[in-house]
């Protein structure tokens, strides 16, 4: 038996993990990937589709903020990007 306000910092916690992932990310889940509105993402680098539905941030390949690439893209043209500004 629990008793309200007899929880430890690690056990609540543990409890508050657990409720988002049986309960709050499922539902986000099917809310993002089950919409028939959702508009199909195109990589704005290669133009091809996007599967996952999210993309990833492709700056600084492309400044606009809205822009998004797909992964292949990711790997060949963006990381290696952002890793030579490192070492300019």
């Amino acid at each position: 038996m629990i008793i309200a306000g007899a929880l430890t910092e690690h056990q609540a916690d543990l409890l508050s993990h657990s409720f988002f992932f049986l309960a709050v990310k499922p539902y986000f889940y099917l809310t993002l990937n089950n919409n028939p509105m959702k508009e199909e993402l195109k990589c704005c680098l290669c133009g091809t589709n996007i599967e996952d539905g999210f993309g990833n941030n492709p700056e600084p390949v492309s400044l606009n903020e809205e822009d998004r690439c797909c992964d292949d893209c990711n790997a060949e043209e963006v990381i290696p990007a952002r890793l030579a500004m490192m070492f300019i």
